[in-house]
């Protein structure tokens, strides 16, 4: 991707999160922020969770597992001179659920150290 040399007013911004063919997240959020001119932005997004819904799509997940992902957002830029465009961007990924260490694994010594030291 290429930087754009003005910049762009968010008009809207439309997400969809989903993970093994359960849909986790989708919506729609007003956006009132704008990219910088040759710059990046991060754009905060409110999003409502449904946590049964998550705990149904994830109840057989455990420590070590990797879950998959895509995420879909479309970013309405207000582009001076052309008017209202859609900004696709699409990611694909994975998460790791983190192991949960055995006792024997952690150096409680350390652990004791910074205990003490804080």
């Amino acid at each position: 991707m290429f930087p754009c040399p003005v910049s762009l007013p968010l008009t809207n911004l439309n997400y969809k999160l989903n993970s093994r063919g359960s849909q986790l997240l989708e919506g729609e959020a007003g956006a009132s922020a704008s990219i910088p001119a040759k710059k990046s932005a991060v754009v905060p997004l409110q999003a409502d969770v449904k946590y049964l819904d998550l705990i149904r799509a994830f109840k057989d997940i455990r420590p070590g597992t990797k879950i998959p992902y895509e995420a879909q957002v479309e970013l309405l830029v207000d582009a001076p001179g052309v008017g209202v465009l859609p900004l696709p961007i699409n990611k694909k990924g994975e998460i790791a659920v983190p192991e949960i260490p055995k006792a024997s694994d952690i150096d409680w010594g350390e652990v004791l150290q910074k205990t003490i030291g804080d």
